[in-house]
């Protein structure tokens, strides 16, 4: 198994925990929630889901080509807002800004401030899963729950024709 690189480029906004806001290994990397700050000054680009669609998919734009990977790599994109009547805003951003490249992607209303910057609320989280290579065949499944209980990351790896699911742990599920 591919050895787990960690990394937060310096042009990207600081990450409110600990944790890094890339973790690659092999082909497949992972971004972790993203909200729509600007890095030189720590503070929401602004109160609208359009800035801040817009804001989180330039960092990750620069994360990604930390790694030697672009936007037209992702797989799949889990979008949390605050408040599904954004949903249209942060649609026609979000399509503007991806251009004619359309990955997976899961849209889904949050409850808990995660996101708070400051004195202000951030309207939504990102987070994307992407490959560097289009000849890596590795599929890959990546689970994140805010609330009930879920956080973890799984690879899905074909050995003998059967699929096998790595999660974090190192624990491995054949189905």
């Amino acid at each position: 198994m591919s050895k787990v690189e960690t990394s937060t480029p310096a042009d990207t906004m600081k990450p409110i925990g600990p944790y890094s806001h890339i973790a690659k290994a092999g082909e497949f990397i992972t971004i972790g929630g993203t909200a729509g700050v600007d890095p030189a000054t720590g503070e929401l680009v602004g109160s609208d889901i359009a800035s801040q669609t817009i804001q989180i998919l330039d960092a990750f734009e620069i994360m990604l080509s930390s790694v030697e990977s672009d936007l037209d790599h992702v797989l799949h994109i889990n979008i949390f807002l605050t408040d599904m009547r954004d949903f249209a805003a942060m649609n026609d951003a979000y399509a503007e800004r991806m251009g004619n490249h359309r990955p997976a992607r899961t849209a889904a209303t949050r409850t808990h401030a995660v996101g708070e910057i400051g004195a202000r609320r951030s309207a939504m989280l990102l987070e994307s899963v992407q490959l560097i290579d289009e000849k890596h065949p590795q599929g890959c499944l990546v689970l994140h729950r805010q609330g009930a209980a879920l956080f973890g990351l799984g690879i899905l790896e074909q050995s003998q024709g059967r699929l096998r699911n790595i999660d974090a742990a190192g624990v491995a599920v054949s189905f």
